[in-house]
């Protein structure tokens, strides 16, 4: 019993790690993403594979 609930323990732990790593880059990438409005094509463009990592929207698609 104990080891099951190790494991489960440990498996949110990790889940919620991943997620917050997650939210922090995404935080990182939104204030670049703002401060990069004036230069579009050359650093919103560089930016977005970094949101496809992340497996999360970028702002210009409208889901945010």
């Amino acid at each position: 019993m104990f080891i099951i609930f190790s494991v489960v323990a440990f498996t949110l732990f990790v889940y919620g790690c991943g997620e917050a790593i997650t939210k922090s880059k995404k935080d990182r990438l939104d204030a670049e993403w703002e401060a990069a409005e004036d230069d579009y094509l050359a650093r919103t463009l560089k930016l977005e594979p970094q949101y496809d990592q992340l497996g999360v929207p970028a702002p210009h698609d409208g889901y945010y």
